[in-house]
């Protein structure tokens, strides 16, 4: 299921248009997960988005992006 994941993304990054609009399926606004539990539940809403998505708009993967640090520095400060 990763591999898909990660294929889909791909994908869509080929997709990339700089120009698109912000959708009711993308992000009107964002905010970072305060816990563990709240983080994964945003990366999986923003993997789910990915597949819904013909094409993606920058922000949605700087959304990504930010959120996957986000995941990993609340694994290392629960260290």
């Amino acid at each position: 299921m990763k591999s898909q994941i990660y294929e889909k993304m791909k994908n869509n990054l080929k997709n990339l248009n700089l120009d698109a609009e912000l959708t009711a399926l993308e992000y009107v606004s964002y905010e970072k997960g305060e816990t563990i539990e709240k983080s994964r539940s945003n990366l999986r809403s923003i993997v789910d988005k990915t597949d819904k998505l013909d094409e993606c708009k920058s922000e949605h993967y700087c959304i990504l992006g930010t959120e996957v640090a986000n995941f990993k520095y609340l694994h290392i400060i629960k260290m």
